[in-house]
């Protein structure tokens, strides 16, 4: 979820903004943070963190194991 988000049909990819921005996956876990990019195509999750409510960057991920 998110207040803004971007599909790039070309590089699979989707790009999410907001406070925070929040990826959730019953398989993997989850990831939030002010911006989260998901290559598709790779299986992958890329965070920023840095914002004006967030000014240290953090970003919170939690993985599950099988």
């Amino acid at each position: 979820s998110g207040d803004f988000a971007r599909y790039d049909a070309a590089d699979e990819r989707v790009t999410l903004r907001g406070n925070p921005a929040r990826i959730e996956d019953a398989k993997s876990g989850n990831a939030q943070g002010a911006e989260v990019t998901v290559f598709l195509r790779e299986n992958r999750v890329v965070g920023e963190g840095r914002s004006k409510e967030n000014p240290s960057g953090r970003l919170r991920t939690v993985y599950k194991t099988n």
